[in-house]
Parts: C-alpha cells; sequence; structure tokens
C-alpha cells in the first residue's frame, strides 16, 4: 500500500507482486469506488533480478488522482496472477500543510515557566479591575432592566418612524400653505366687502322696522282711511322685504370666484350674489349659521 502526492514532491509508489520468474507480467488497476479500469501509460511489470518478484510503477497511471483514492490491481502472466490493493492520493500533501505552519514557530519558544509569568503578570493587571467592571456590569444590568420584556421589534420601530416622516411631511405642507401677508390683506379686502353688503342690509332692515313704526303710529282713521288692496300690498312688499333682510343676516354666505353668495334657508338656494373685487385667496371664504 502507497499513498501519491499530487504536488509532485511525495514519494513514488512501487506496487510488488509474486509470480513464476522468467514469465512475461502486466498489471491491471481498477478503481474501487466504482469498479471501473484505470487507463495507464505503461502495465509492463519488471522482475527483481529471477526472484519472482515483479514490480510496477504508479507514477504509469495516466491521469494522476488529485483525491484520496483506492485502488485494486492484478499483475498476470497469463495463467498465474497477483492481486493486491493500494491508496492514492495527496497524504503527502497534507504532510506539506503541517510543515508550513510549524515553519512559522520560534526556534526557541517560550518554555512553561515563561508562559506561568506571562499569565501572572496578566492576573495582577487585571485583578483589581475586575470590581470595577463588575460595578459596571450592575449599573448597565440596572437600565436593562427597564426594558419591556418584548421590546419592539425592528421593523416596527421602521413603521413608527416612517408614519413620524409622514406627520412631519404633512406639517410642513401646511405650514407652506400658510397665506402670504399679500393674501391676507386682500383677504381683508373681500372681508370688509362683505361687511360693507351686510351693513347695507341692516339698513334695510332699519328702514323696514321704521316703517313699521310709523304704521304703527297711524291713528285708526288713518288705516281706515287707505283702501284694502293698498294695506294688503304694503303688508306683501313689507313681508318680503323682512323676510329677505332676515334671512341675509342670518343665512349661510359663501365667497366663490371673488363673488359673494348668499343662501336661502336650506343653505343652498343662491338668494343674492354680489361680485368683489381683490385678488384670490386662501383665508376664510364663507360663513354657516350655527
Amino acid at each position: 500500500m502507497g499513498r501519491y502526492n499530487t504536488s509532485g514532491k511525495g514519494e513514488t509508489v512501487l506496487l510488488v507482486g509474486e509470480l513464476p520468474t522468467g514469465g512475461t507480467v502486466t498489471i491491471t488497476i481498477y478503481d474501487l469506488s466504482d469498479g471501473s479500469s484505470v487507463a495507464l501509460t505503461s502495465n509492463t511489470c519488471s522482475e527483481i533480478g529471477v526472484t519472482g518478484l515483479y514490480r510496477w510503477d504508479s507514477s504509469n497511471i495516466t491521469t494522476q488522482p488529485t483525491t484520496f483514492k483506492q485502488y485494486l490491481y492484478v499483475m498476470s502472466d497469463g495463467t498465474n496472477r497477483f492481486v493486491g490493493k493500494f491508496v492514492l492520493g495527496g497524504f503527502a500533501d497534507e504532510i506539506e500543510e503541517v510543515k508550513t505552519k510549524t515553519d512559522n514557530l520560534p526556534s526557541d519558544p517560550a518554555d512553561q515557566s515563561a508562559v506561568e509569568l506571562a499569565i501572572i503578570t496578566a492576573h495582577t493587571t487585571t485583578n483589581d479591575k475586575v470590581d470595577a467592571v463588575q460595578i459596571d456590569v450592575t449599573a448597565i444590568k440596572g437600565k436593562t432592566d427597564n426594558l419591556p420584556t418584548d421590546p419592539t421589534s425592528e421593523t416596527n420601530a421602521t413603521a413608527n418612524k416612517n408614519a413620524i416622516i409622514v406627520e412631519v411631511d404633512a406639517n410642513e405642507t401646511k405650514i407652506d400653505s400658510k397665506p402670504t401677508l399679500v393674501q391676507i390683506e386682500a383677504s381683508t379686502v373681500l372681508a370688509k366687502e362683505a361687511t360693507l353688503i351686510l351693513k347695507a342690509s341692516q339698513a334695510s332692515v332699519d328702514a323696514v322696522q321704521a316703517s313699521i313704526n310709523t304704521l304703527n303710529d297711524l291713528s285708526l282713521a288713518d288705516i281706515e282711511g287707505s283702501t284694502i288692496l293698498a294695506k294688503e300690498a304694503t303688508l306683501v312688499i313689507i313681508n318680503d322685504a323682512v323676510t329677505l333682510i332676515r334671512k341675509i343676516n342670518e343665512g349661510r354666505w359663501k365667497i366663490v370666484s371673488n363673488q359673494l353668495i348668499i343662501y336661502d334657508d336650506d343653505g343652498v338656494t343662491p338668494l343674492k350674489t354680489f361680485n368683489l373685487s381683490g385678488e384670490q385667496t386662501t383665508a376664510y371664504s364663507e360663513r354657516t349659521p350655527t
């Protein structure tokens, strides 16, 4: 049995078999992993003297193995045969690897006393620091004990962070959309115009109320002196005017496209529409009764 070094630095394996002297002997090699016949550059065995011992060199294997392999060999002179087994593959390489590592060791490594001295020195250096380390460990443990048993996972933490980012972006959008000074001033102009319209409506209410007061001051004779149609027409006009003024004062109004729209009691049907001057703005643009 022998081993073959694939790096070319190792031994040459010579196989030996015993057969009758003076014969013509050949060899056949089989790979024991699958039983296949191995290709050879030469299968001729040579006799050692006249001893009946025949030898063959494994370097005659056509394709040398690169990993550990087991082989069966059969030497034969046509009538007799000799059977044996051998192994090839990498053993000497492993020795070379070990040698490479041992070559890196110092020529005079430290003896046991030097090793013990180094241990004692290291112990002396660290001995006084153990208590300090223990104090630090205790302090750290005091903080970690306050952590929840099942802290939020990394996924949840990332989701929370993203939600905060979204909220911050939304707040920035709101801040960016604040009306400018020009817009606020324009809004003030529209508001002033709406106020003037409302004041005019209030003046109309006052005028109607004065008319009602005047009617209350009339004597019975004055009232009876008027025709029934005149009285009815006057009452209808007054009632309509009072109703309109009440709706204007109490109802919903909204500024849309530089127009002030005043709605009926249902809050949907427009009663009056007024054109407004000034710039379009994002300030308050609607009044809704509560």
